[in-house]
């Protein structure tokens, strides 16, 4: 794949977090990130699925299609070459399904804690015909594109590296959780303690940050950080 055109956030849901949740009765988004170049269409995760209700209702739940999201940027379901999911919680692979054959890369830990009770959906997880490529660890997906191991949040959380045409750009994932932590850990070189990391998180955190990419993007945050000085 060469150089990236760019990267495009496409916004599949809102939702409110439970009162078993961490961050419970917030709002957040929930993104999926379109990399585009001349010759390939990459998706760095795929949102929350359809049809199970419980969940919808437990975290009010509003959706937004993925295919008419990538419809706004003139690509189809079947235009999509590989797809790279951060994890694979329920908001992360839930459309998975939509993308029969295409390979699907996470890493082989993910994979292994995704089999446990309670972790996500299985069912989107495993839809007929998902084609997935394990790894583990690091993984140089072409010249433009890096695959980094960034464990914590989850045991095979990762994030992507892009080469795109304005310089190099990360979609952090659930790495980092926003835009405003970023520029803390960043300009401190210190994890916020609101930030509630622990010590697989921060050194995954901080090992982005090293990177110094000019521009970063999050799953839940609509807002991406940009370099400005």
């Amino acid at each position: 794949m060469p150089i990236s055109d760019e990267i495009l956030p496409l916004n599949l849901a809102d939702v409110v977090f439970p009162q078993d949740h961490p961050r419970k009765g917030q709002t957040g988004a929930v993104l999926a990130f379109l990399i585009r170049s001349d010759d390939a269409v990459l998706l760095f995760d795929t949102g929350i699925g359809e049809g199970n209700q419980g969940l919808d209702e437990q975290y009010n739940v509003v959706r937004r299609s993925l295919p008419a999201a990538l419809a706004q940027h003139g690509v189809s379901p079947e235009d999509v070459s590989a797809i790279v999911n951060s994890h694979l919680h329920f908001d992360h692979c839930g459309n998975n399904r939509l993308f029969p054959g295409v390979t699907i890369y996470a890493q082989a830990s993910e994979f292994e804690a995704a089999t446990q009770p309670g972790y996500t959906i299985a069912d989107w997880v495993r839809p007929p015909n998902a084609q997935y490529f394990r790894l583990d660890g690091d993984h140089q997906l072409s010249d433009s594109l890096r695959i980094i191991s960034t464990p914590g949040h989850t045991p095979g959380h990762q994030s992507l590296l892009v080469k795109t045409k304005r310089g190099l750009e990360l979609i952090a994932g659930q790495a980092i959780y926003s835009s405003l932590e970023y520029d803390q850990i960043r300009e401190t070189g210190l994890i916020p303690p609101e930030a509630q990391m622990s010590d697989l998180e921060a050194r995954s955190a901080l090992g982005l940050i090293g990177f110094q990419a000019q521009r970063v993007h999050f799953s839940h945050d609509v807002n991406s950080w940009e370099l400005t000085k």
